[in-house]
């Protein structure tokens, strides 16, 4: 008697088991009308409504059908996932949810608000795993950050946890300054407001053009640090649009006061292929003080045809800015 009742007892505990389990495999629909097909493993609705996963995950839809053997639901047509638990909504024309998996994929006009991270995302496919908090879109993307900075890109990788957004393919940020920055691959770290890149070029509101082979952009206080930098100032800036006034370093830091090169390398003299400029100067360090809008070397040689004439321990001149004061660089 003893033995039966114990049996009976775990019979009990297993069909709960799988009774739950049963339950959280459910998807429950709130739609006009419902058809089921295949023994009740093939449901389909096609008359609007939504249906409401077991974490309060509602997908909205013109058209469901959901593959119970499977766990796969597909909603078409103005379809649209919002998960308030995880502050994020999906718009696209067709969603897929992967129960099973817990992986949802949009397709065409595909639209992510991340409200947590103030992230908008646009592409015409996005791949998101909800347990790694991971969306990875294929082809052309556009995210806004913040509503200050717009990013365009492809293939691109966003780690909400992480508040992180990556690529290896080439990619351009803009922010509300006009500034423009682009790079062959890119991370940024959306809580530092941290950009980096390789091969970045940086086009300024003045024109000139910055490009680092590796560099790092801080976005909120405009620090620049970088390797391997080419700075392509405005032709006309010296007086004559015929010059190519440009600046080369081995490693660079701007910010808003100073921009600090080193091993620096300056001429206005127009490019000739294979060939030395007429004249450059060489430094041990240039310093541009934007305050005083005056440059500095350190260390400097005057060069002529890449040979050493004049010596500077010290020396300095306005920079491009300063109007009809730079006689001895024109």
């Amino acid at each position: 008697m003893k033995n039966k009742k114990i049996y009976l007892i775990i019979c009990f505990i297993i069909n709960l088991i799988a009774s739950n389990n049963l339950l959280s495999e459910e998807i429950y629909f709130e739609t006009p009308e419902i058809e089921i097909f295949n023994n009740g493993n093939l449901i389909k609705a096609a008359k609007g409504g939504k249906a409401i996963t077991d974490d309060n995950t509602e997908i909205l839809a013109e058209i469901f059908e959901y593959d119970k053997i499977n766990l796969i639901l597909t909603a078409t047509n103005n379809a649209q996932v919002i998960d308030d638990l995880r502050q994020i909504t999906i718009k696209a024309d067709k969603i897929l949810y992967n129960k099973k998996n817990l992986i949802i994929t949009a397709q065409k006009n595909v639209l992510i608000i991340d409200k947590s991270n103030k992230v908008i995302l646009e592409s015409n496919k996005v791949v998101y795993s909800i347990n790694e908090e991971k969306i990875s879109s294929i082809g052309h993307t556009k995210v806004e950050v913040e509503d200050k900075y717009l990013i365009n890109s492809s293939d691109l990788t966003f780690l909400r946890n992480k508040m992180e957004i990556f690529s290896d393919k080439n990619s351009s940020l803009e922010d509300k300054e006009n500034n423009f920055y682009t790079a062959e691959s890119f991370k940024y770290l959306i809580e530092k407001k941290l950009f980096r890149g390789k091969k970045i070029n940086i086009e300024t509101i003045e024109k000139d053009n910055y490009f680092f082979e590796d560099g790092m952009v801080n976005l909120a206080t405009k620090e620049i640090r970088g390797k391997d930098l080419e700075v392509n100032f405005d032709n006309g800036v010296f007086g004559n649009v015929e010059n190519e006034p440009r600046l080369k370093g081995v490693t660079a830091y701007s910010n808003l006061k100073n921009t600090i090169v080193d091993k620096g390398v300056f001429t206005t003299c127009k490019r000739r292929k294979g060939k030395c400029p007429p004249w450059k100067i060489e430094s041990k360090e240039v310093k541009h003080d934007k305050k005083k809008k005056t440059i500095y070397y350190k260390d400097a040689w005057l060069k002529i045809y890449d040979v050493p004439v004049l010596y500077y321990p010290r020396f300095f001149h306005p920079d491009p800015t300063v109007d009809r004061q730079s006689g001895f660089l024109r």
